[in-house]
């Protein structure tokens, strides 16, 4: 299972068949996730059985066959097919465990005597690339003026895998005199600026101090550009 993708979900039970010695001829489903992470999901294929024979969770942590509509014996294998996994948590590649819960249904009622047997989830973890709004692509700047401007005041950061990130900036294009600076007063984030003024290192922080620290760089010149 790819970690970050909802559809298409990974088949949970392949090849499973359900025997019983009393031969009953109708059986209840139920498809859950132990210990579930938020964004996991239990859904399923029309396969057998349609959509309104299957109930979800309010969660999306399980799903089962409906009572009123049993699955018959020589139909199980096809109808397991129809259920998958899938999952939008951030960046893990802890494995899930999901449990299938068969119980054998006596006069239309889910009264019989219930087994269950677990399968193993593994997750392929995906690092997926951050995005990056700016407010705005352009900032004035006044020759002469004995301040900084912000160059990223308005940026916004997202990433569904919300991990540790780290920035570089560079200044293309310039004059002697030219700098990128910390404005404001100085903080304890990571924030390195080379000797030349020309460009800056933020080093793996999370998520919201990045932004924070992106924030608070500025541009400032005692150039002449006339």
């Amino acid at each position: 299972m790819i970690e970050g993708q909802r559809t298409p979900g990974s088949v949970i039970f392949h090849e499973y068949s359900v025997s019983d010695p009393e031969n009953s001829t109708e059986y209840h489903l139920l498809v859950s996730i132990v210990d579930p992470h938020a964004g996991d999901a239990i859904g399923w294929d029309s396969i057998g059985l349609a959509d309104s024979s299957i109930a979800a969770s309010a969660d999306g942590f399980s799903a089962s066959t409906s009572p009123g509509s049993p699955v018959a014996s020589g139909d199980i294998t096809e109808v397991l097919t129809g259920f998958h996994f899938s999952t939008m948590a951030s960046y893990s590649s802890l494995n899930r465990i999901v449990t299938l819960t068969v119980t054998d249904m006596a006069f239309g009622a889910v009264d019989g005597v219930a087994v269950s047997t677990n399968a193993t989830i593994e997750i392929n973890p995906v690092n997926q690339a951050p995005t990056v709004t700016l407010g705005r692509d352009r900032v004035v700047f006044d020759e002469g003026i004995r301040r900084a401007v912000g160059l990223f005041i308005d940026i916004a950061l997202d990433d569904v895998d919300d991990i540790i990130a780290s920035a570089v900036v560079t200044l293309e294009n310039s004059k002697v005199g030219d700098a990128l600076v910390e404005v404001g007063a100085s903080s304890d984030l990571d924030i390195d600026v080379s000797s030349d003024g020309l460009s800056v290192t933020m080093s793996a922080m999370p998520l919201g101090d990045l932004s924070t620290a992106l924030q608070r760089l500025g541009f400032y010149s005692y150039a002449d550009y006339v």
